[in-house]
C-alpha cells in the first residue's frame, strides 16, 4: 500500500504514459465491484489500472486480491468529504494521460476509443455544456438554470462522473479546484439546514443529491472542460434498459439504471467466469445484486 503512486508505463522511453484509475472507499462492496471492473478491463485492454482506496479497503485489496491491481494507493483524507472521492483520481494516477472508470462499472469493449485528441481540454467528461437561456434540466435534483444563476456562471456542464479523462499537471490542478469548489461552494450553498451537521441528510430527504458532478459542472463551466464525442463512453438509463452486453456500442456499462433481466444475468455470469479464469477469489454477486435492487431492477 502506498500513499503516492509509483507505477509508470510508457510505450517507449520518454513517451507519455496512459492508464486507468478507480476509487473504492468506505464499503467492501465498492472494492468487490472494482475487482470485477478491473477484470473486465483486462479482457478488452492491456491498460494498467491503479486502485485508490482508504486504509481499510487498500489493505483488503492487497490481502484478498493480490496482483489484481497494478498498484494500490491510499487516498489522502481531504478527499473523504461526502461524495468528493472521485477528485482523488489526480493523486492516485501516476500517468500522463488518465482515464477514470468508476468502480460500479463493467467494461464491455476496448476503452482505447475514448482517448481524446492532443488538442482536447485537460479534463473531459460525459455531458453537455449548458448556458443561460438554454433548456432547463434536472441535474441531481437541481435545476441547471438555477445553478447557473446561483453560481454566476457563463455555462454549466451537466455531466456524469462515472468515466472521465484528465491530462498531466493541468488536469490534476483542475481536479483540486473541483475539490475546493465542492467543499467551499457546493456543500454549504446547496445543503438545506446547518452545514455540515444536518445539511447533507436534509438535502437528501428533499430529493437532491450532492454528488461530485455538481462541482464538475460548475468548474467545467468556468474552465471549459471538454466532453466526449458522440456516442460517449457509457450508457444512459434508457439505453441500459435496452442493452445487450454481447453487442455493445459503447465501451462502459456504468450502473446508473436497471438492466433487462437477461442482460443482468449475463453480466453476473461473466463476472464469475472472469474471476474463475483469473484465479481470483470468488465473492459471489451480492454486491451487484444489491446495486441493482437500489436502482429498481428486477434482480437475477
Amino acid at each position: 500500500m502506498r500513499d503516492k503512486p509509483v507505477l509508470q508505463t510508457g510505450s517507449a522511453e520518454g513517451s507519455p504514459s496512459r492508464g486507468c484509475v478507480t476509487i473504492a472507499v468506505r464499503k467492501r462492496s465498492y472494492l468487490e465491484m472494482a475487482v470485477d471492473m478491473r477484470l473486465s478491463l483486462a479482457e478488452h485492454s492491456d491498460l494498467p489500472l491503479v486502485l485508490g482506496a482508504d486504509w481499510e479497503l487498500a489493505a483488503s485489496a492487497l490481502e484478498d486480491f493480490p496482483g489484481v491491481f497494478d498498484d494500490v494507493v491510499r487516498i489522502d483524507d481531504r478527499y473523504r468529504v461526502h461524495r468528493a472521492m472521485q477528485f482523488a483520481a489526480g493523486q492516485v494516477s501516476p500517468f500522463d494521460h488518465t482515464l477514470f472508470i468508476d468502480a460500479d462499472c463493467l467494461v464491455l469493449s476496448d476503452p482505447g476509443v475514448l482517448w481524446p485528441d492532443e488538442d482536447a481540454a485537460p479534463v473531459v467528461l460525459t455531458g453537455q455544456l449548458l448556458r443561460a437561456g438554454d433548456e432547463d434540466w434536472n441535474h441531481h435534483g437541481f435545476s441547471t438554470g438555477d445553478l447557473i444563476r446561483k453560481f454566476d456562471l457563463d455555462g454549466y456542464l451537466k455531466c456524469n462522473g462515472g468515466v472521465f479523462y484528465f491530462r498531466g499537471t493541468e488536469g490534476r490542478l483542475l481536479l483540486e479546484e473541483c475539490l475546493a469548489t465542492y467543499v467551499d461552494e457546493v456543500l454549504p450553498r446547496l445543503s438545506v439546514g446547518p452545514w455540515p451537521a444536518l445539511g447533507i441528510p436534509l438535502r437528501g430527504w428533499l430529493g437532491g443529491f450532492l454528488g461530485a458532478e455538481l462541482a464538475f459542472g460548475i468548474v467545467g463551466g468556468r474552465r471549459g472542460f471538454g466532453t466526449f464525442p458522440h456516442p460517449g463512453p457509457m450508457y444512459w438509463p434508457g439505453e441500459l434498459a435496452e442493452l445487450d452486453p454481447r453487442k455493445p456500442w459503447k465501451p462502459v456499462c456504468h450502473w446508473i439504471g436497471p438492466l433487462r433481466r437477461e442482460a443482468f444475468q449475463h453480466l453476473l455470469e461473466e463476472t464469475r467466469r472472469r474471476r474463475r479464469e483469473a484465479g481470483v477469489r470468488d465473492s459471489g454477486t451480492a454486491h451487484w445484486e444489491a446495486e441493482d435492487r437500489r436502482l429498481g431492477g428486477a434482480g437475477p
